[in-house]
């Protein structure tokens, strides 16, 4: 479980390191008045880039770094907000 917290953290400081590269990539991409040699260069260039996409990067629970059921409003998985709620943790929770 190690591994994958350590590559969810290396993801997201990829992502912020290559973000603006990424999207001046795309821009020139995009462009109409760029030849196709020049696209198919700046296409490879932003393929290298692909673990550096937000998409690879998964939510995990702070406690447990599980991803299933993880609940984005306390950022924690479904059997530890049950248990943090039951033990008063989280303030302004109701049980309904």
């Amino acid at each position: 479980m190690k591994g994958k917290v350590e590559k969810n953290k290396k993801i997201l400081k990829n992502f912020n390191r290559d973000c603006a590269k990424m999207i001046e990539l795309k821009i020139k991409i995009k462009d109409k008045n760029i030849g196709y040699i020049e696209k198919l260069k700046f296409i490879t260039k932003l393929h290298k880039m692909r673990n550096s996409s937000m998409i690879k990067y998964r939510n995990r629970c702070a406690l447990t770094a599980r991803v299933n059921s993880f609940k984005r409003i306390t950022g924690l998985c479904g059997f530890q907000t049950r248990q943090a709620l039951r033990n008063g943790f989280c303030p302004g929770f109701i049980k309904i």
